[in-house]
């Protein structure tokens, strides 16, 4: 089933939707289609979001989007989320109204670009969240600053690992996934590589496959009298 997504150049500016929103206790949650960082961004429940994003986005807004990615990736198509019930899951209460914890939260997913609100009034949020950008980097405390991964590159050792799940069947989401639970730099790229390898592999051998076929067979020879 296709997903309904709201496009990042159609969303209107959150800053006239977002407070009609806070008066209602239930929201339909759709995904925020964005092909670029859909491709090449983090999952927010993966080490490089609780690593490199969770000072940024803060706790509250960090597990939000945890728990909207692990109930989209369940209903891709979308789903009604009760407010008071996603407070208490992740801790944050139950008070109601705009300057309750779960609303700062939603306005700060809102605030990073995280999530925007649709003209319909649902709430599209990212199912993979940005590299952190030059500057966002250079404010990170010295010891996050020196782990944070060079854009872009995958080492060899992520390449190998990631070939070495695909050709057990395991889909390339999947593999992404857990070589992000491995803390694996550059998961998306390393899997994008080995699975251009594993297309490349399959072409030249269906390629062998049907030149074997279009060989001629000889004629039988005639039976011995």
């Amino acid at each position: 089933m296709t997903s309904p997504t709201v496009s990042l150049g159609h969303i209107p500016n959150p800053g006239s939707r977002l407070g009609a929103i806070f008066t209602t206790g239930r929201l339909r949650v759709i995904a925020m289609a964005d092909p670029l960082y859909d491709r090449i961004g983090h999952d927010p429940r993966s080490w490089y979001v609780e690593t490199f994003w969770l000072g940024t986005l803060g706790p509250s807004t960090t597990w939000l989007l945890r728990h909207v990615a692990a109930e989209l990736e369940l209903r891709p198509a979308g789903f009604d989320m009760e407010v008071a019930s996603v407070a208490r899951r992740i801790g944050v209460g139950h008070r109601h109204g705009a300057n309750s914890p779960i609303w700062r939260a939603i306005a700060r997913a809102v605030q990073f670009n995280m999530a925007q609100v649709s003209e319909d009034g649902c709430m599209a949020f990212r199912r993979r969240l940005p590299p952190l950008s030059a500057r966002q980097v250079s404010q990170l405390p010295e010891s996050l600053r020196a782990a944070h991964p060079a854009p872009g590159v995958a080492s060899e050792r992520a390449k190998q690992l990631a070939a070495s799940l695909l050709a057990l069947g395991e889909e390339p989401e999947k593999v992404r996934f857990q070589l992000e639970r491995w803390r694996i730099p550059c998961a998306a790229q390393a899997v994008a590589w080995a699975s251009a390898q594993q297309n490349n592999h399959n072409a030249a051998g269906s390629k062998e496959d049907a030149s074997r076929t279009s060989v001629r067979t000889p004629n039988p020879l005639p039976p011995l009298c």
